[in-house]
């Protein structure tokens, strides 16, 4: 079985990649034979366009992988998921890819007729994926932007529109690619800051590398013990 194991910048995952030895194979991409599996890790770069541009190289130039695993940090909406916590990430949503409309609403690519609710890999507009990898990490939604929050005008224009949990820049254009792909998938996130008016001192980037560290440490045999299930699949 061969497992992809992702990240958009590689602190947020380099203390594994020195745990169990990955071989650095080329700039931004490790792999390892661990039990019955292989494991390879990719760095594919912090934001949408970048991200799945590398991720869609790496992929379409090596073997396909049999399942696919996105980590990383991210903001929550939820004063009850302090930092540090991990979820898993089961819905992803454009936040902010659109129009906005003369009130200043905004007009999503649904809205504007441009992309279709129920057209593969979508469910009524949303990427999800009923199949849970890590049952014991919280389930959440996600909205993925291009911009992170930082007004209190715009985190309640998220809230009401979408109602998510967590945001972050990569979740939703990796539940693309992988549904197009066919490819089974999940994501895995660690909660660094609460998603308020800026205040980056309050952000805890290191408890929240450390734990999600902690946590691909512990489950890093249990990857074989999987049965990928193809993303959208009900």
């Amino acid at each position: 079985m061969r497992i992809l194991l992702i990240a958009a910048t590689l602190p947020e995952i380099q203390p594994f990649i020195h745990h169990i030895q990955a071989t650095s194979i080329k700039e931004n991409f490790y792999s390892i034979e661990l039990e019955d599996i292989t494991l390879d890790i990719l760095i594919a770069g912090a934001g949408s366009v970048p991200f799945l541009y590398n991720l869609s190289k790496h992929i379409h130039a090596s073997s396909t992988p049999d399942m696919m695993i996105l980590t990383g940090i991210a903001g929550t909406f939820r004063k009850d998921l302090p930092n540090g916590t991990l979820v898993e990430v089961m819905e992803e949503i454009w936040a902010d890819t659109g129009a906005q409309d003369k009130d200043g609403s905004f007009l999503s690519m649904f809205d504007l007729g441009l992309w279709t609710q129920h057209e593969k890999p979508y469910t009524e507009g949303v990427l999800r994926h009923s199949n849970s990898y890590f049952p014991e990490l919280q389930q959440v939604r996600s909205v993925t932007v291009h911009t992170v929050s930082g007004t209190q005008s715009r985190i309640d224009t998220l809230l009401e529109q979408f109602d998510p949990v967590i945001e972050n820049m990569e979740g939703a254009a990796f539940y693309y690619f992988a549904g197009q792909e066919g490819i089974p998938c999940t994501q895995i996130r660690a909660i660094s800051n609460f998603v308020e008016p800026r205040n980056r001192d309050a952000w805890e980037i290191g408890l929240a590398i450390k734990n999600l560290n902690a946590y691909l440490k512990k489950v890093r045999f249990q990857f074989s013990d999987f049965s990928p299930q193809s993303f959208g699949d009900q």
